[in-house]
């Protein structure tokens, strides 16, 4: 519920301009905000109490209330964004510097397309247009291009933000490039191997002593009835994690990874792995992040066996189908 306003007759009150008129434009919308500043009113009427609160004590209010605001984006340690609908940047975080080369002014009033690995720009339009829809999105990655000519990654997600009457986009970008360093390279405890197509990383009954990450490629999981009938369990992409079962104590493996594509995956033993997550936050951070998106996955599958239809449920399969032939 918005604060109503007061009449009061005309009197300066000092406007801020900025990150603040941001916020202040948020909490009031603009007609308010005009009538504040051209003097128009004396006071606020608090919507909960239904008290008339002096304008200046509304304005220090207002001005502690921006601080928070202001804190939250200028010293978030994460790149912190706002698209307008023409697609061009009306924000940007200070922590986009020192990840991108770039000062948040050279992008300013600039397309957001333009910063985006040509690869990744339709998917970066796609989550775009569902902002101005008014549609969050789970979290999905990126390359940015920074000022030097390379590239880093960047772990986006996004939510609708209404401001003017109009809705814009607000994103908060997360720098993964060192855990996927980490993963790209050979070292203690990992290794990366390349796989032609159809062929099994590991069967049925097998120890369970390593987990995988998907460079490069599809894997399918898939289990076998003692009956010979088989199931499968789910399709893999780029990014992916799979086998980790051992480290939740699993001794055999429950199913069978086959690629679906020549793949490059990653091994990273059992081992290994466990004193990693321990001693590795970048990387305890990708894991976890992965297995939380899953376990959203298996819930939405869930829901969609116990209370769709078989139409919903194939129309639901095809378009997962239609998407993951999108990815990479």
């Amino acid at each position: 519920m918005k604060p109503r306003l007061r009449a009061r007759k005309p009197s300066p009150v000092k406007g801020q301009a900025g990150f603040e008129d941001l916020i202040r434009r948020l909490a009031l919308g603009d007609s308010a905000l005009q009538a504040m500043e051209s003097g128009q009113v004396d006071a606020i009427i608090d919507p909960t109490t239904g008290k008339a609160i002096l304008l200046p004590k509304a304005q220090e209010a207002l001005y502690e209330s921006e601080a928070r605001f202001r804190a939250i984006f200028e010293d978030a340690k994460d790149v912190m964004y706002t698209v307008e609908p023409d697609g061009t940047f009306s924000y940007i975080g200070p922590a986009f510097e020192p990840v991108s080369g770039w000062s948040p002014e050279e992008w300013i009033g600039k397309p957001f397309i333009s910063i985006v690995h040509p690869d990744d720009q339709p998917r970066a339009l796609e989550i775009f247009n569902k902002a101005l829809s008014g549609q969050p999105t789970s979290l999905c990655e990126m390359r940015m291009v920074r000022k030097s000519g390379s590239y880093w990654n960047a772990e986006i997600s996004t939510v609708p933000l209404v401001r003017h009457g109009t809705t814009v986009m607000l994103g908060v970008g997360h720098d993964v490039s060192e855990r996927k360093a980490f993963l790209a390279n050979v070292g203690e405890g990992r290794i990366i191997e390349e796989y032609k197509k159809d062929h099994a990383v590991f069967k049925q009954g097998d120890a369970a002593d390593a987990l995988f990450y998907i460079q490069k490629g599809k894997v399918k999981l898939s289990i076998s009835s003692p009956h010979g009938k088989e199931a499968v369990i789910a399709i893999l992409g780029n990014d992916d994690f799979f086998g980790e079962g051992c480290l939740a104590g699993q001794p055999l493996r429950m199913a069978t990874a086959k690629t679906m594509t020549e793949c490059s995956i990653v091994r990273l033993e059992k081992n290994y792995t466990i004193r990693v997550l321990h001693d590795q936050p970048e990387f305890s951070e990708l894991f976890l992040s992965y297995m939380l998106s899953r376990n959203r996955r298996l819930e939405e599958d869930l829901v969609d066996q116990l209370f769709n239809s078989s139409e919903k449920r194939l129309a639901r399969v095809l378009l997962q189908l239609a998407n993951f032939g999108k990815e990479g």
